[in-house]
């Protein structure tokens, strides 16, 4: 196994399904936002075509992300429910939909968080689905391919 194949794993895997996090919400004092938004538990619905065991991992993952970068970030990255559930359909969409490998979207995620640029630019796990301006690819590519450089860079100064 390569250093590239080895999962790295958040410290999510620490962290409990269950835990209360608290939600936000943007809208007027009768309670409507003015947009049609999906209920808490519409979004709190795994993706038709993911398995309930691939759905947990995936919301245990975004979960303990997310609280990383709340202790990192502070106020630049609250922690909402909302926030974990969209990180945890957006690594059904890179692994499932785009064909990622679990292994190398997690070891993007762990490598994210020590790397001192992503640590302070990569606020959410959906954010890593947007197109970046600058190339036209997704930040997840980006993102893996800062990763590979770096480990790269690494290999090349230990002499492996």
């Amino acid at each position: 196994m390569t250093q590239r194949d080895a999962p790295v794993t958040p410290r999510s895997e620490q962290i409990r399904l269950d835990q209360n996090i608290p939600t936000t919400s943007k809208s007027d004092s009768s309670g409507h936002d003015g947009k049609t938004t999906k209920t808490p538990q519409e979004k709190a619905q795994r993706p038709d075509l993911c398995t309930q065991e691939d759905w947990a991992k995936y919301l245990c993952c975004s979960r303990g992300f997310h609280q990383d970068k709340a202790i990192q970030l502070g106020t630049r990255a609250p922690l909402t429910e909302a926030k974990v559930l969209d990180g945890a359909r957006a690594l059904d969409n890179l692994i499932r939909v785009k064909g990622h490998s679990e292994s190398e979207v997690l070891a993007v995620l762990g490598w994210s968080i020590e790397d001192p640029f992503w640590s302070a630019n990569l606020r959410s796990i959906k954010a890593l689905l947007k197109i970046s301006s600058s190339n036209g690819d997704l930040k997840f590519v980006n993102v893996l391919t800062a990763m590979k450089r770096d480990f790269e860079r690494k290999a090349m100064r230990e002499g492996v």
